[in-house]
């Protein structure tokens, strides 16, 4: 037996729906499927000459990723040419590398993790964004961590067992040299003092 349809109430919105502005041929971004099914290499999207995007068949993308996670793991050489570019672009006041490349245990696939301690206006986390925005394209996993040394320091006299275990077990691959400097100026300016030697 048929069952009786009830009835639906149509309801007036109270706000109308906008549809968003055609953008002129000229600005649109076109892709045939047709391309996509036949390509061998990602096909990257470009508006007025600005890339907006990558399109990559999955296939592609699993064999990339697997290649990627099968890479025997990341050598010092290249995590260092990473230190010297962020200490070339923000001065910071130390790099320490920590987690699995610093206690000598990496695995494939393993992130290469490095604490930043640098003085910064941003908090940390925009601060660990424009860092890795500056970095190039790499084939393995980054995670950054950027602390003031204000920040570490309390973090470190409160007990924070993270920054602790950072502090004294990673290693230590760039540190400025300016407090070597600070401090050897007042121990010249000392020793000056006690021979009664001007400034």
């Amino acid at each position: 037996m048929p069952t009786k349809r009830s009835r639906v109430k149509e309801v007036q919105a109270p706000y109308r729906a906008r549809r968003a502005p055609k953008k002129p041929a000229a600005e649109a971004v076109r892709v045939k499927w047709a391309d996509i099914e036949s390509a061998t290499t990602p096909i990257v999207l470009e508006r007025n000459g600005e890339k907006l995007a990558v399109v990559l068949k999955y296939d592609e993308y699993q064999r990339w990723e697997s290649a990627r996670l099968e890479q025997a793991t990341v050598p010092m050489s290249a995590i260092q040419e990473i230190v010297d570019r962020i200490a070339e672009k923000f001065n910071p006041d130390k790099i320490i590398l920590f987690g699995s490349y610093a206690y000598g245990a990496p695995r494939r696939g393993s992130d290469v993790d490095l604490l930043v301690v640098m003085e910064t206006d941003k908090n940390v986390i925009e601060a660990a964004i424009d860092i890795l925005n500056e970095l190039p394209l790499r084939s393995f996993g980054l995670d950054v961590l950027v602390q003031t040394p204000a920040d570490t320091e309390h973090r470190i006299a409160i007990g924070d067992s993270f920054i602790k275990e950072v502090v004294t077990k990673g290693r230590i691959l760039y540190e400025r040299n300016d407090r070597l400097v600070a401090d050897a100026t007042r121990v010249r300016a000392f020793i000056r003092g006690k021979l009664g030697l001007p400034d």
